[in-house]
């Protein structure tokens, strides 16, 4: 697979690919796909109906992680509060450093990291 197939794939709830994903199932395949990371957990009650969730999961799937900036590989965790409300994965590209979300609103698509940070309160990054 390459990136156009996650950028050209649907947005659904709870979606964990390979034909439509949300995004935890966009972050988790594409860190192990394309980054040659380990396969996170599927967390299927982690929807975006359901941020306290999404919070709970996102602890333990990060908890053996370190804390970075945007690198390669890096998930983009966004809050509200002290709520994960939405992640996202850093790439490195010819152009650079991007972002790779997929969600609701928007579907899939990619930008610059400072364009992605622009749309939101609170982003941390966190690698393995």
């Amino acid at each position: 697979m390459n990136l156009q197939h996650y950028l050209q794939a649907p947005y659904a709830v709870g979606a964990r690919g390979p034909v439509a994903y949300d995004c935890w199932g966009q972050v988790r395949e594409v860190r192990h796909l394309l980054c040659g990371k380990p396969l996170l957990p599927l967390y299927p009650s982690a929807t975006c109906r359901n941020p306290r969730e999404i919070t709970r999961c996102w602890r333990d799937g990060t908890a053996p992680m370190r804390p970075c900036g945007p690198e390669h590989g890096a998930i983009a965790s966004v809050f509200h509060g002290q709520l994960c409300i939405h992640v996202a994965v850093v790439l490195s590209v010819p152009e650079g450093l991007r972002v790779l979300e997929t969600n609701e609103g928007t579907g899939a698509r990619i930008m610059r990291v400072d364009q992605f940070e622009s749309h939101y309160l609170r982003v941390e990054y966190h690698n393995d």
